[in-house]
Order: C-alpha cells, then sequence, then structure tokens
C-alpha cells in the first residue's frame, strides 16, 4: 500500500540531493529514520580501515584534538 505525502521543494530537493541512485525515495526515508535511531556503538567496527588507516586516523585526530577544533 502507498501513501502521498506533500512536501515543499526545498526538502524535495534536499531528499533528491542526498538520495543514492539505487534507492527509492521510500528506500531514502527508510534509511533516514533507521538512521536516526541508531546509536554510535552500534557502528563501532564498521568502518573497515587498515591497521596503518587507523593509525593514521588517529594521528589526525590527536593533531587537531592538540590544535583546538578551530583553525
Amino acid at each position: 500500500m502507498s501513501k502521498n505525502i506533500m512536501i515543499s521543494n526545498e526538502v524535495y530537493s534536499r531528499l533528491r540531493a542526498i538520495k543514492r541512485d539505487d534507492e527509492s525515495f521510500s528506500d531514502l526515508i527508510r534509511r533516514l529514520l533507521n538512521y536516526q535511531r541508531t546509536s554510535l556503538l552500534d557502528l563501532a567496527g564498521e568502518w573497515p580501515f587498515s591497521a596503518r588507516e587507523t593509525s593514521e586516523k588517529e594521528k589526525q585526530l590527536e593533531e587537531t584534538w592538540q590544535k583546538g577544533w578551530r583553525k
């Protein structure tokens, strides 16, 4: 069963900009709704970085923390 909803042109444009080529608007909305319920802890281990990449990311974070978040 499908439903029609009314959204502004701005909202439509923003949704279209983040919609993946292979997903419908229903899929996009479902993905966004699921994203809202995701805890950061649920994402642990999701990025398949190599040990070298992890080390580089940690170094970049450390440099950013030492500088402060502003340039």
